[in-house]
């Protein structure tokens, strides 16, 4: 059931205040009701609101102040003045600067005040309806976070989903650049058009620019940025374009024209670019291997993903949101990591950014078995996913020798396929694909108790 609108009204005139309250209690909303500024800003604190409507005369503050201190804390909520006769245009200005969505002249116009508030709570609703669906896209795919840098990105990306211009994403290999591009287009009026990326770096310049733009002469052949018409077009690896694509990308972003490659007719394509580069375009630029106008048309709307270590305080929420995709994933609902667990993920490092810090989390979820009495993962189970990765550098463990540890690994393998059958030895041994006596001895040898595997899953 749909959660019912609150309206703040704030008015030292209490005939009008019993006016407007009657007229939006009558359109099944809640009225909240204040004569004094203090009084408002304090019961807001404890009792949101979606719109308001504020006095600009009231008897101990400024109307102006109530609003501006509401809009810091409501940044989204549409906020009404309510006005007398002698309001100007000057003062009118003044309270727009200071986040008013629109003004009532005294008396009001009752259809006017139901048809704002109305369109004022469809507004916020879509605004709040695209910011969840923003937050949900990213954080399923780990981008999620609270640090300063995370919640940069968040703004940016909740301003540039709805237009059109190209948009460049910055970042290290494995910030999650070509997550955040998909979500860029699945959040914008063109989601339900064609999305296409292509990765620059597979291709020699010729091929390259065939497979953006085309190709005509004995056979015509469409290129990526025509089929894309009406959606988006992600260029992964912007920054290793050569010379010719660059121009001929700069004309379609200055004109919304292209040709395919040979002796073709300009064309026009309705399609949004959007592009991720390393920190090597700079470099490029500065080297003349990359346009700078080119570089300055797509850096007007741009996004910097930050690397891990640079939000090392987003770590622990990071890796529960793998955890938990990994856990469905695998069948293994793992309720979190215990605080250990978490320290020890603090000394690694991720020079893999999000994609070490997923896969890390991936292999800790397989190796480990899921029972009623193993809920989470703790320092040890880390750090087996840790040394089976030969290409994770990070040191073992004190008092871990490699040996122990592949040993370690081989036994949770055989406790994990026998919990996923059941403790059945013939179906186990058919699951590790190893003879029936093979799966015997390990158990055996691994001092694996059925028995008392058996009891701690039932409990």
């Amino acid at each position: 059931m749909a959660r019912t609108p609150v309206i703040l009204v704030l008015d030292d005139d209490t005939k009008l205040l019993t006016e407007i309250e009657e007229i939006i209690e009558a359109q099944g909303w809640i009225a909240r009701c204040y004569t004094t500024g203090a009084r408002a800003l304090e019961a807001v604190r404890d009792d949101p609101f979606d719109c308001a409507l504020i006095d600009i005369t009231l008897p101990d503050l400024s109307g102006l102040e109530v609003l501006r201190l509401m809009r810091t804390q409501f940044p989204l909520a549409p906020l009404f003045i309510l006005t007398g006769d002698n309001y100007n245009v000057e003062n009118a200005i003044i309270a727009t600067k200071a986040g008013a969505t629109n003004f009532f002249s005294k008396p009001i116009s009752q259809h006017q005040l139901v048809q704002s508030l109305r369109n004022g709570l469809e507004t916020i609703t879509l605004r709040l309806d695209r910011e969840y669906l923003m937050n949900l896209t990213m954080q399923s795919r780990g981008l999620v976070g609270q640090s300063e840098a995370m919640r940069k990105v968040y703004f940016l990306v909740q301003h540039y989903v709805g237009l059109d211009q190209p948009v460049l994403i910055q970042g290290e290999t494995g910030t999650g650049c070509s997550v955040l591009a998909e979500t860029l287009h699945a959040l914008s009026h063109r989601k339900d058009g064609p999305y296409i990326t292509v990765d620059c770096s597979r291709f020699q310049e010729e091929e390259l620019a065939q497979e953006i733009f085309g190709k005509c002469g004995d056979s015509v052949q469409p290129g990526l940025l025509e089929l894309a018409s009406g959606g988006s077009l992600y260029l992964d690896g912007l920054h290793r374009i050569g010379q010719h694509i660059q121009a001929r990308l700069r004309r379609y972003l200055e004109t919304g024209l292209f040709s395919k490659i040979g002796e073709c007719e300009e064309q026009h394509a309705d399609t949004r670019i959007i592009a991720s580069a390393s920190n090597e375009l700079k470099q490029a630029v500065n080297e003349g291997r990359f346009q700078r106008e080119l570089n300055m048309k797509l850096h007007t709307f741009s996004i910097s993903l930050p690397a891990l270590a640079d939000r090392r305080e987003d770590l622990t929420l990071i890796a529960n949101s793998f955890l938990r995709q990994a856990g469905k994933q695998l069948q293994k609902p793992f309720t979190g990591i215990t605080a250990q667990g978490e320290l020890y993920l603090t000394t690694l490092s991720f020079p893999g950014n999000l994609r070490s810090l997923q896969g890390l989390i991936q292999r800790a979820v397989a190796l480990t078995p899921f029972s009623t009495a193993k809920r989470e993962l703790d320092e040890q189970d880390l750090h087996l996913a840790v040394v089976v990765d030969t290409d994770d550098l990070a040191p073992m463990a004190p008092g871990h020798g490699f040996r122990e540890q592949v040993e370690l690994f081989k036994r949770n393998l055989v406790i994990d396929a026998l919990a996923r059958n059941q403790y059945n030895m013939k179906k186990t041994a058919a699951t590790l694909e190893i003879g029936l006596d093979n799966l015997c001895h390990k158990v055996k040898s691994y001092g694996i108790d059925l028995d008392e595997l058996r009891k701690k899953q039932e409990s």
